[in-house]
């Protein structure tokens, strides 16, 4: 299932960005950093028992304060 606003949901694991695989935090922030906001990007994803291929626009990271 692909959210309607192309959003990945909790729960999807991503295996490849664009041909580069991921196998981990650091190779995704790698493979990432090579774009800027707005950029689409094609991911592979683990979603609900099978891999599927879903297209994202990439935005600005959500900033997180803790204690609020």
């Amino acid at each position: 299932r692909v959210t309607a606003d192309g959003r990945l949901i909790a729960g999807d694991v991503i295996l490849a960005v664009g041909a580069s695989p991921v196998t981990g935090i650091n190779d995704l922030v790698d493979r990432l950093e090579q774009f800027k906001i707005g950029d689409q990007v094609k991911l592979l994803i683990y979603r609900n028992g099978a891999n599927q291929t879903v297209s994202a626009v990439l935005g600005a990271a959500e900033s997180r304060v803790s204690g609020e």
